[in-house]
């Protein structure tokens, strides 16, 4: 399949690509963004969840671009990756922008989900509220897949905003302590969640078994 072409601003529409994208701005995101949909009018943007995956490992990034390239082709998205090293002595942030498109029929045009990729370096968890939130897609639920120990002390207006968090309990390196934060209630969890006006459900948790959706 033919995909966009890039020029000097616009990143390619991509499919079955672990390429991150187009490097951008923290504060030129949602312009850039603006401006990929305007010169790609063959694609059709679509979005039912807001999708943050979130993760320390070295490399995770691109594996997690590619996990999302396969959901969006069921799960239509914004997705909102991240990938942090906390250990870092000296802040840094790095952010791009592309979509995960694909045909649903010979003659259509092509569907596509964006994706926000970040590497976030130094104390991490004190950028990732502003981070998620700002990029949220509108009043849509809003899913997280925790792919590391879930931090005993996090921000709880970020928990408050989460409709299902999903983690994946292989990684983690003391059970009993992770499976204490996630059941419920704990409090980690205490707060109430906010109700999306396309959700119906509150917070739930769950470990991942192949794709999480």
């Amino acid at each position: 399949m033919e995909m966009a072409e890039r020029n000097s601003t616009t990143p390619i529409l991509q499919r079955s690509s672990v390429a991150l994208g187009m490097p951008v701005e923290l504060g030129r995101i949602d312009t850039e963004l603006k401006k990929l949909w305007q010169e790609n009018e063959g694609a059709t943007r679509a979005c039912l969840i807001n999708l943050a995956v979130y993760s320390e490992a070295p490399d995770s990034l691109e594996k997690n671009t590619q996990l999302v390239a396969q959901i969006a082709e069921n799960h239509a998205c914004r997705a909102i990756v991240i990938a942090a090293d906390c250990q870092a002595k000296e802040s840094h942030v790095e952010a791009w922008i592309s979509a995960h498109c694909h045909l649903p029929r010979a003659g259509s045009k092509q569907i596509c989900s964006e994706q926000l990729s970040f590497r976030l370096q130094g104390p991490c968890t004190t950028l990732l509220p502003s981070i998620v939130f700002s990029h949220l897609d509108s009043d849509l639920p809003f899913y997280l897949w925790w792919q590391d120990n879930l931090p005993e002390k996090m921000d709880p207006q970020l928990w408050a905003w989460v409709d299902r968090l999903i983690y994946d309990s292989q990684t983690w390196k003391d059970v009993g302590t992770q499976m204490k934060l996630v059941s419920c209630p704990s409090p980690l969890f205490l707060r109430t969640p906010r109700r999306s006006k396309n959700s119906g459900s509150r917070l739930v948790c769950g470990t991942t078994i192949g794709l999480p959706l």
